[in-house]
């Protein structure tokens, strides 16, 4: 049995055997965006709603936060509308993704200078094992680039020219909903 800690009173162990497939998974997600008021907009094509949350910057670029599926998992990544797509990183690689959800829900990234800043963040995806992912951002290149927190590696991934670049949590920053 895989089992994670949670902030969160409803929170109740399960098996990875029960998180199969993404339907599962978005169910759940709901559940915790519901749970910490997060707002996510279906959009797709480079497309980008009212009131997104900026993650930073790619040359000229203005890049914001996204999530979408991949492999049986909802990953938290970057939206690049000059690229038309969203790009999540899993399995080393970085994935195009033309249909995602924009975070509309206001916030601000902040340094993880410690355990307890990492536990501020508010979960934002999930493996395909069931454990939550949070958005988390580093530099690379000259750009400022949004990926996934996955907490139980203490590593940052951020989708950067084809490839994960893994980034140490204390080398990167974590998106906490504003109150």
């Amino acid at each position: 049995m895989v089992q994670y800690a949670s902030l969160y009173d409803d929170y109740v162990p399960f098996e990875s055997e029960r998180f199969r497939g993404t339907h599962e998974n978005r169910q759940f997600l709901r559940r915790w965006d519901k749970l910490n008021g997060m707002v996510w907009v279906g959009a797709s094509h480079g497309k980008i709603p009212e009131n997104a949350v900026v993650a930073g910057y790619e040359g000229r670029h203005k890049l914001y936060v996204g999530r979408a599926d991949i492999m049986q998992s909802i990953a938290p990544g970057v939206v690049m509308p000059h690229r038309r797509a969203c790009f999540v990183a899993w399995g080393g690689k970085s994935h195009k993704r033309a249909a995602y959800e924009v975070l509309c829900t206001a916030g601000e990234f902040v340094p993880i200078d410690s355990t307890n800043t990492l536990l501020r963040g508010t979960p934002a995806g999930i493996s395909e094992q069931g454990e939550p992912l949070y958005i988390g951002r580093a530099k690379l290149d000259g750009s400022l680039i949004s990926g996934k927190i996955q907490r139980s590696y203490f590593f940052c991934y951020i989708p950067h020219k084809g490839k994960e670049v893994e980034n140490l949590v204390f080398e990167s920053e974590i998106f906490i909903k504003a109150s």
